[in-house]
């Protein structure tokens, strides 16, 4: 069953590969939040949406499982990964945290994952 919807929502722009769908999901998740829907922006259709109410690890599971059984494929691939999702939270700070996460794993367009970049000893 899933978890209960926030009371606040934010639309955030991601990118990434198909092998990246379940980290995503499993972060958002797993930090408070969940994932209406799926939105491109396609040159030639203009705006495509689907619903994907992910609140908890069962729809995430179900919905990779939907994928790799090739009922479906991701909307994402219409746009080379680009894409956006309404991410909904119980509080403006849990969306803060989950969009400032998204940023530091290189979901968010322009930012490249936070490495250490110290030399080891």
């Amino acid at each position: 069953m899933a978890r209960k919807r926030g009371g606040e929502e934010r639309l955030i722009r991601v990118s990434h590969g198909g092998s990246r769908i379940r980290e995503e999901l499993e972060l958002i998740v797993g930090l408070g939040g969940g994932v209406r829907d799926v939105i491109a922006e396609h040159k030639v259709y203009g705006r495509i949406s689907a619903e994907l109410e992910i609140g908890s690890e069962r729809d995430i599971e179900d919905l990779i499982g939907q994928i790799c059984s090739g009922e479906s494929t991701p909307l994402m691939t219409v746009t080379s990964g680009e894409h956006f999702h309404h991410i909904w939270a119980d509080s403006e700070e849990t969306l803060d945290r989950i969009q400032e996460a998204l940023g530091e794993k290189g979901f968010l367009p322009g930012r490249r994952p936070n490495r250490d970049l110290r030399k080891r000893k």
